[in-house]
């Protein structure tokens, strides 16, 4: 009986948390380019490609071609917002042990791996679905960094991506009331609220 207790409330809060979730990004890449994300490394670069997407149109794809590879990353704001998870499917074709998948979460304060071949390989026959809940470090974040790192050396190894999401839970919304105008000037001539803005936007 407390066994059954202890499921049903274990199921209740999955089921809370999960109606709860709102997408915060979401990237399935059929917009036919990369505009949302940035793109880093000397190797043969991310692009979209409409091969072998996992759904729709359009995916990610990677072919670096170099031992240094390629690198393609998106800063988002987690302000407002916890329980966060990033979600994605990825399909890795012809990796071996010299080549290398990292996808990596980051903020101001920690770096947390979620994948890295390591020293294994992979040659995925279909995509595989991938979910990370990154814990409550993350949350409320001014910025974090979610990036995918393919190295391949090959022209036939390739690193295909689609479906991005990162979902939580948002926090109570911000007042979006505009101040009265006595406390906006208040406001802008308290030294202190001046200092805490510079401060604030300095970080981000």
């Amino acid at each position: 009986m407390k066994k059954i207790i202890i499921f049903i409330i274990t199921l209740t809060i999955f089921l809370i948390i999960t109606t709860l979730a709102n997408d915060i990004f979401f990237d399935n890449f059929e917009s036919g380019n990369l505009s949302n994300w940035l793109i880093f490394g000397p190797g043969v670069q991310w692009h979209v490609n409409n091969t072998n997407p996992y759904s729709g149109t359009f995916h990610a794809e990677a072919s670096p071609r170099s031992i240094l590879g390629t690198i393609l990353y998106k800063n988002i704001s987690l302000i407002g917002s916890t329980n966060i998870t990033i979600e994605y499917y990825r399909k890795l074709i012809g990796l071996d042990i010299s080549d290398e998948w990292l996808v990596t979460v980051a903020n101001a304060s920690q770096l947390n791996v979620l994948e890295s071949l390591g020293s294994g390989s992979a040659n995925d026959a279909n995509y595989i679905f991938k979910s990370f809940f990154i814990g409550q470090n993350f949350t409320n974040s001014s910025a974090i960094t979610i990036a995918f790192m393919c190295i391949t050396n090959a022209p036939n190894e390739y690193c295909r991506l689609d479906n991005v999401n990162v979902s939580g839970i948002i926090l109570n919304p911000p007042d979006q009331t505009p101040p009265a105008i006595s406390d906006a000037l208040i406001n802008a001539s308290s030294p202190v609220a001046y200092n805490s803005f510079v401060k604030v936007n300095a970080t981000v």
